[in-house]
């Protein structure tokens, strides 16, 4: 059961989740049927498992809420702000639920009962609620008549599922029939508890369409055999009314052409519609492509090390297989490279998640803090399908949270200011993600007001960070803002001002083995740009040598490769036309100071950089290669522009390149490598 309870507690977090983006949705239509249904569903369901496992009290609660909504959906009732706002702190009320489903904690039961108040308030009295299907009989709005065949797996119980519960959920939307089919009852010392044996027909008369029919079993999908169709779109006759009767009496199925024959008798029906739902089976192989599971963090990184060990034994047999040069082996081992490949595809796929799945806690924050402090602000975001592994996502989430509510805070200005500098009312904070060689970047941005240096280096010199006489360049200067106690506000207030925040940014995101870089206009905005390394690393890179050491380009980044006499690379750096493009050539030789016999022919790849390319020159290219990327010991501190490194085929280690760090290095710290001219040309033109 516990093991149950805790699959409870993910699928209710995801529902919180959906619920939470679908009231942000909401908020901006206040009429938004689809919305409403969301909403609506995601209670609906929250209710239904919260009463199987006996957490009463989130039972209740979501049923109130259900019912707000089915009274909006049903054109009852209009939300109004008012309401979207007792929603919102329901949803963050059944956030504590979770954590104390039996109302232990005093101050979560006194919440619970003045909430209950408020949507009394609104939408009448419980009671009221509670018989609202007693109206729409009265008012005789039911229309539509459903046959249901529901036939539970052997597992259905044994996971959680109670179908009596289910059965009366579906009673709940109109007028009912039901007939118990015991035909599959075994003998007694037969009997195991947890199995279920029965089998049963449902007739409901209903206002309720196919799909929210069809949502009643949405907790028993792949775990038992359903089937629904819509018999007729008028009430059901005296030859139906008999049939249902005697099959009740008789404890005996009737079965879809039964029910259609009656139905007919009178001539009272109309043609039947033929909407069904596909079944669905006890059996996995036979469920949707749309179901998933479960599965613990451990096992997939054991499956994601496996992967890892598996591609560098693969390109050990490639190699083994070249020296024998065998054509059936040959033929294998290119049929072994292809479904590594696809096996390391599939394995990223699910280990990784996008940063979306970060948005929406951000999004609640920005609206929040904005209503709070008298702003206007407003969440983009842009490239957030960019995937880290779940274990980056969730340790990022603190991190990014501060640096927005920063923005919110300290970035935006007020209404006044903003109207005083010509700007518009609504501040913009802009979340954007993308992908650059093997890292990702994050970068928060907002239009406000800028970082005001001369302020930061006051504050700095007021609380001892640094003295009068101490000089620092601009980016030493946004260094000083990570440093523990730091802080420009004023006063203290629930967002910012305790000097605790973003020195706890910069230690989470360097355990993570990443950087953050500030950027500052004042008077027009910040940018913080957050550089993380790619965690899951096997890379498709493209193999190269200079001299005898090898290294790897990743492949993303590779345009074209070209071959080139040595002679025309003359210096360290040198342009050369390319496809009718005059491009900066590094040679890797010069770079690092080999001075012995180079190539005749020099093989130049053609390397994205920022909006434009840049050439390396090396002595051969000799392939592509998947790449397991290991990360590089303390002897390489300091050379950030290897990404890691990799163990190849006949056990060597080559270097990986991040191009971008390298190429920022060759250009703007030319003590590095030399030939300050050169480099300086190189800036100018690109």
């Amino acid at each position: 059961m516990d093991q149950l309870q805790e699959i409870f507690f993910q699928e209710a977090r995801e529902l919180l989740a959906e619920l939470e983006q679908s009231l942000l949705d909401f908020e901006q239509d206040l009429g938004n049927k689809n919305s409403i249904e969301t909403i609506f569903r995601s209670l609906h369901t929250l209710k239904g498992s919260s009463g199987m496992f006996g957490f009463h009290a989130m039972n209740e609660f979501t049923h109130e809420l259900e019912n707000i909504f089915e009274e909006i959906r049903s054109g009852k009732s209009q939300a109004s702000p008012k309401l979207l706002e007792i929603c919102l702190v329901s949803l963050d009320h059944l956030k504590a639920l979770l954590e104390d489903h039996e109302l232990k904690d005093e101050s979560n039961a006194a919440r619970q009962l003045h909430l209950l108040k408020q949507i009394e308030e609104l939408h009448g009295s419980k009671e009221q609620a509670s018989s609202s299907i007693h109206i729409v009989e009265e008012k005789n709005d039911l229309k539509s008549l459903f046959y249901i065949q529901f036939k539970p797996g052997n597992d259905l119980i044994s996971n959680g599922t109670n179908p009596l519960y289910l059965i009366d959920d579906l009673c709940q939307l109109g007028k009912s029939w039901v007939i118990t089919d015991c035909s599959r009852l075994p003998e007694l010392k037969d009997f195991v508890a947890d199995q279920s044996y029965l089998s049963f027909e449902i007739v409901l008369w209903t206002s309720s369409s196919i799909a929210e029919v069809n949502d009643v079993f949405l907790f028993a999908e792949g775990l038992a055999t359903i089937t629904i169709e819509k018999v007729a779109e008028d009430q059901p006759n005296e030859s139906f009314i008999f049939l249902i009767n005697e099959a009740i009496k008789n404890e005996k199925s009737i079965g879809i052409e039964a029910v259609h024959k009656a139905l007919l008798k009178d001539e009272k029906s109309s043609q039947p519609d033929t909407l069904k739902t596909q079944s669905s089976s006890t059996q996995i192989k036979e469920r949707s492509s749309g179901s998933s599971i479960r599965v613990s963090s451990e096992k997939l990184d054991e499956l994601m090390n496996l992967v890892s060990e598996l591609v560098t034994s693969q390109a050990q047999l490639s190699m083994h297989a070249e020296t024998i040069a065998q054509a059936q082996l040959s033929g294998i081992v290119e049929n072994m490279e292809k479904i590594t490949r696809r096996l390391r595809d599939n394995a990223f796929s699910i280990c990784l998640l996008p940063i979306d799945t970060l948005t929406i806690r951000f999004q609640r924050l920005v609206r929040d803090a904005s209503k709070e402090l008298g702003k206007e602000i407003q969440l983009l975001t842009e490239g957030t399908d960019t995937e880290l592994d779940k274990s980056v996502i969730e340790n990022l989430s603190d991190p990014i949270l501060h640096l927005i509510r920063n923005c919110v805070d300290h970035g935006i200005e007020s209404l006044e200011k903003r109207q005083t500098n010509g700007k518009p009312r609504l501040g913009t904070i802009m979340l954007k993600s993308w992908y650059s060689g093997t890292k990702v970047f994050i970068e928060i941005s907002d239009d406000g007001a800028g970082i005001n240096k001369q302020k930061v280096r006051q504050k700095a010199i007021e609380n001892g960070l640094i003295t009068e006489d101490t000089v620092l360049n601009e980016q030493q200067l946004y260094d000083v803002l990570f440093m523990p106690g730091f802080s420009t506000a004023a006063s203290i207030s629930e967002l910012s001002g305790r000097g605790v925040g973003m020195d706890v940014v910069k230690r989470k995101i360097q355990e993570l083995k990443g950087s953050i870089e500030i950027s500052s206009i004042e008077g027009q905005g910040s940018r913080f740009t957050i550089g993380l390394p790619l965690t899951l690393s096997i890379i498709d890179g493209l193999l190269v040598q200079v001299d005898q050491a090898t290294y790897v380009i990743p492949m993303n980044l590779v345009d074209k490769c070209y071959e080139k006499p040595a002679a025309l690379l003359q210096n360290r750096v040198q342009f050369i036309t390319l496809d009718g493009e005059r491009t900066p050539v590094y040679s890797l030789r010069d770079v690092f100071g080999i001075s012995n016999q180079a190539p005749e022919i020099l093989q130049i790849i053609k390397v994205f950089y920022d909006q434009t390319s840049v050439g390396l020159a090396v002595d051969h290219i000799i392939g592509e290669h998947q790449v397991v990327l290991k990360p590089l010991g303390s002897l390489y501190h300091g050379h950030n522009e290897y990404s890691g490194a990799t163990i190849l085929g006949d056990g060597t280690v080559a270097l990986v390149f991040d191009t971008n760090t390298l190429f920022n290095k060759l250009i703007e710290n030319s003590n590095i490598y030399g030939n300050k001219r050169s480099e300086q040309s190189v800036l100018s033109h690109l």
